[in-house]
């Protein structure tokens, strides 16, 4: 099988303009996006599968439906991927741990690591 290639999330930030779009080339993404998520399966923002055999399948169903593909059956989808380009202040952003996060229903809190390849001074 070949490589597949999924099509990137915009996601509007208050903090973003059109740095990720110019830096990542995604000329379909308008100004205000602050990021890009490349790979996620969260079930209100999937990555759509551009390939085939699968195109139009999002990485959820693909998570889901082919573990064949990954080699990690009955296991969560371990991260999302964001591409992030602030152009402005980040925003001040709360994460619940586990113990708060299942009092709201979901099964994990929030993981979060940034690595920044590049920054102005």
């Amino acid at each position: 099988m070949s490589i597949l290639f999924f099509k990137p999330i915009a996601r509007k930030a208050i903090w973003g303009h059109t740095l990720v779009k110019e830096y990542f080339g995604y000329d379909d993404f308008e100004e205000g996006i602050g990021q890009s998520w490349s790979f996620s399966t969260q079930k209100q923002a999937s990555n759509v599968c551009e390939s085939e055999p699968f195109q139009g399948k999002t990485l959820r169903e693909l998570w889901e439906d082919h573990q064949e593909l990954f080699g990690h059956p009955g296991e969560p989808f371990p991260v999302i991927i964001s591409l992030v380009g602030p152009e402005d202040d980040l925003s001040i952003q709360v994460h619940p741990d586990k113990a708060h996060a299942a009092k709201l229903g979901f099964p994990d809190g929030k993981n979060e690591a940034w690595y920044f390849i590049e920054a102005e001074e």
